[in-house]
């Protein structure tokens, strides 16, 4: 078997750059997935706890409040440099198909190319705007349930006073604090005897 020819090796390294970057934007789309579905779980499960709690503390929410905040930099500042990333191997994969011709008419086949035109869709409509989209929403609705819960805390604690004193029952009184009654007085009764009771002479 004799060496490579320049031709050979040329197609080898495209057929391995290409499968390199192909490989690359499976995994990509994998992590950028599972790290949402990650983001999302921890941010449904912060809001409910703080819809649950609502934190009165001032240092507390703002505490909270910093911590979605720098949880969420990290996760936008990597969709960003993935979506980076994707534009440069997507772009790798056309130079290759250029390379090969395939994208050239009369090439491969008698009046058409192998690949069809490539289809340029807005940034909203990719698939991954979803990720720095959806990240965002949920991090406005924490910061909202952060600034709303005082707010709700205090507009509710008249409710519960209200509640508590229309509800609240009297202590019984004891008999010796009744007041006497000065209306309704009874002369003492004393026990006598009936003819009948004391019985008939013999």
């Amino acid at each position: 078997m004799g060496p490579f020819s320049n031709e050979e090796r040329n197609l080898d390294v495209l057929r391995l750059r290409y499968e390199d970057q192909a490989e690359s934007l499976r995994d990509m789309l994998k992590l950028d997935v599972q790290l949402f579905i990650a983001y999302m779980t921890v941010q449904l499960a912060l809001g409910g706890w703080i819809a649950d709690k609502s934190p009165a503390s001032g240092l507390v929410r703002i505490a909270l409040g910093c911590a979605d905040f720098a949880i969420s930099w990290i996760v936008f500042t990597y969709f960003l440099n993935s979506d980076a990333r994707r534009d440069e191997s997507t772009q790798v994969i056309r130079n290759i198909n250029d390379a090969l011709k395939f994208n050239a008419p009369g090439i491969y086949l008698a009046d058409r190319t192998i690949n069809p035109p490539p289809i340029e869709l807005p940034w909203l409509k990719k698939f991954r705007s979803v990720f720095l989209v959806g990240s965002l929403i949920s991090l406005l609705a924490i910061w909202g349930l952060l600034l709303v819960g005082p707010s709700r805390n205090e507009a509710g604690s008249p409710q519960i006073n209200n509640f508590y004193e229309t509800y609240e029952t009297p202590s019984p009184s004891s008999p010796r604090d009744a007041p006497p009654q000065q209306g309704n007085k009874r002369p003492p009764t004393s026990i006598k005897r009936t003819t009948s009771e004391k019985g008939t002479p013999r």
